[in-house]
C-alpha cells in the first residue's frame, strides 16, 4: 500500500559526493560508462546533469545541475554528461528540519485603505539534531570537522589528520525513504553550509549534538524530488 501520510521514521539524512563525470557517446549506457556490463545495474541510481548536448537523451524539462534517477540503461548522447550521486546515510541523525520563509515588504501608499505587501526572496534555514557517534559525527568534512581539525590514531599507530574543512556539503533530506514498487521516494536536494555545531556530555544523558545550516552559493537550487518506484 502506498505511503502518503508521512511520519518521522519515514525519513533519513544522506550526505552526497558527486562521482567523476561521465560523458555520453550515443552508444554506451550508464551501466557501461561506470565500467559495468550492459543491464548490470551498476549505473542505477540518482545522477546530476553536468552538461546537456544539442541532441540530448535527458528529459527535455531538466536543466544543468538537476537530478534524475535511472536503472542504468539510459544511453547519453554525445555532448551529454552527468555525475553519479555517491550517498552516505548519516546514522547519527535523530531529526532534521528545513524552514522556509519570505520577507514582507511594505508597499503601502497613501491612497490605500489597508496595508499592502509584497514578498521578498525565499530564505531557507535548516537544523540537524543527532547522537554523537564516533567515526560518523567526526567524519571528514562533516559537522565537527567543519570547525575543528580531527586527528585519528589507529591501534597500529597509523595517524590520519583531517584539517578543518568548511566546504559546502550536498545533502538529501529524505522525507520518504521507501523505494519499494509503487511507493514514492521523496527528498529535498540542496548544497548547504554548516554554521554551527556542538559537543558535550552531561550526567547519564545521551551525548547529543545540534547543528544549523544555510543554503550555500551556486548550483543546485534547493529542489524537492519525488520518484515513483517501478
Amino acid at each position: 500500500m502506498e505511503i502518503d501520510r508521512l511520519v518521522g521514521s519515514d525519513g533519513k539524512l544522506v550526505t552526497v559526493k558527486l562521482d567523476s563525470e561521465v560523458a555520453g557517446d550515443g552508444a554506451k549506457s550508464l551501466d557501461e560508462l561506470v565500467g559495468g556490463e550492459v543491464a548490470s545495474g551498476e549505473g542505477a541510481g540518482w545522477w546530476s546533469i553536468t552538461a546537456v548536448g544539442e541532441t540530448s537523451a535527458f528529459a527535455s524539462v531538466l536543466e544543468n545541475g538537476e537530478l534524475f534517477w535511472d536503472d542504468g540503461s539510459l544511453v547519453p548522447e554525445s555532448g551529454d554528461a552527468c555525475a553519479f550521486l555517491e550517498e552516505s546515510e548519516k546514522a547519527d541523525i535523530q531529526s532534521f528540519s528545513i524552514d522556509f520563509n519570505k520577507n514582507e515588504i511594505d508597499v503601502t501608499t497613501l491612497s490605500d485603505k489597508v496595508k499592502r505587501y509584497r514578498s521578498g526572496k525565499t530564505d531557507m534555514t535548516g537544523g540537524l539534531e543527532g547522537l554523537t557517534t564516533l567515526d560518523v559525527t567526526d567524519a571528514a568534512g562533516y559537522v565537527i570537522n567543519n570547525f575543528i581539525k580531527v586527528i585519528r590514531q589507529s591501534a597500529s599507530g597509523t595517524i590520519i589528520k583531517n584539517d578543518v574543512d568548511g566546504s559546502p556539503i550536498y545533502i538529501k533530506g529524505v522525507i520518504q525513504k521507501s523505494t519499494d514498487k509503487g511507493e514514492k521516494e521523496a527528498f529535498i536536494w540542496a548544497k548547504v553550509i554548516i554554521l554551527s555545531s556542538s559537543l558535550g556530555a552531561s550526567g547519564e544523558d545521551a551525548q547529543n549534538f545540534s547543528s544549523s545550516f544555510r543554503i550555500a552559493p551556486g548550483d543546485p537550487d534547493p529542489t524537492l524530488y519525488i520518484r515513483e518506484a517501478a
